[in-house]
């Protein structure tokens, strides 16, 4: 009866998140590496595609909707039920702040050089380093969000509460 609540998150929660979204996307890439098909990887590789014209036309939110696409079927990919619900538990509550943490040019422009990096392991089929580049790229978001939440609280007058 009070209406519409939406819940911020701390840069603390952001940083617990963000380390548990990381790993689960580490370990999808790897397994989706080792279970995909050919024609999987195609369809990867098309999706990746789709997104780098969205980028190259400065169409950030359709960057962001292929971005996330992607990161989606990598981890359905995987082929693991759990890992596949987890995920998506937890992306629910991550998705607001990763488009967020694009709003720059120059993250925007380093998630996808990250993109690029991570795709080419994945589609030369080496897992482990695709899951590496994955972990990183993720890693890097979950940074930029909490460094953006320390300085809106730190304008807003909350430093130190």
């Amino acid at each position: 009866n009070r209406g519409a609540y939406v819940s911020v998150m701390t840069a603390e929660e952001v940083a617990e998140l963000f380390e548990v979204v990381s790993d689960l996307e580490r370990l999808a890439v790897r397994l989706a590496v080792e279970r995909m098909s050919d024609a999987d990887l195609e369809r990867l590789e098309k999706r990746h595609e789709r997104m780098v014209r969205h980028y190259r036309a400065g169409k950030r939110r359709p960057c962001f909707d292929a971005d996330y696409a992607i990161h989606n079927y990598i981890v359905e990919k995987s082929g693991n039920s759990l890992l596949v619900s987890t995920h998506a538990t937890l992306m629910a509550r991550a998705r607001r702040g990763r488009y967020r943490a694009l709003f720059s040019q120059e993250r925007w422009d380093e998630a996808m050089s990250e993109h690029e990096a991570f795709m080419a392991a994945i589609l030369a089929r080496k897992g482990e380093e695709a899951g590496r580049l994955m972990y990183e790229h993720v890693m890097q978001t979950g940074r930029v969000l909490q460094r953006e939440l320390r300085n809106a609280s730190s304008a807003d007058g909350h430093a130190g509460n």
